[in-house]
């Protein structure tokens, strides 16, 4: 297994091929509440690396009706297992509302 920081970039594949784009981001080091942001850092590379096959598949059931702007909804996620595999599997929302911050769900047996 192995990991890098990749530089990723791509064009058009037609006969033209004029159209160029790339990975650019930008990281908050310090944010200043809903101020702005203090110090930040931009970086072309993308942090890339292969691992073996998850011993698992997590799917988010589609809804049966769509969210509404700036609504909410509750989610079922559904994790599949390989057969034999029964080791916890834990799911972190990386975009966490601030009176949830640090919630966490824990599945240890099964398809939940």
């Amino acid at each position: 297994m192995a990991g890098t920081l990749a530089k990723l970039g791509g064009h058009h594949a037609g006969p033209q091929g004029q159209d160029r784009g790339g990975f650019e981001q930008s990281v908050i080091l310090v944010g200043v509440g809903n101020v702005g942001v203090f110090w930040k850092h931009e970086v072309d590379r993308a942090a890339v690396a292969v691992t073996d096959e998850a011993p698992f598949k997590i799917n988010i059931v589609e809804p049966k009706v769509p969210l509404v702007h700036n609504g909410s909804m509750n989610l079922k996620i559904v994790a599949e297992r390989k057969k034999g595999y029964n080791e916890a599997i834990t799911i972190v929302r990386f975009s966490i509302p601030r009176r949830r911050l640090g919630q966490q769900r824990r599945h240890s047996r099964g398809t939940e």
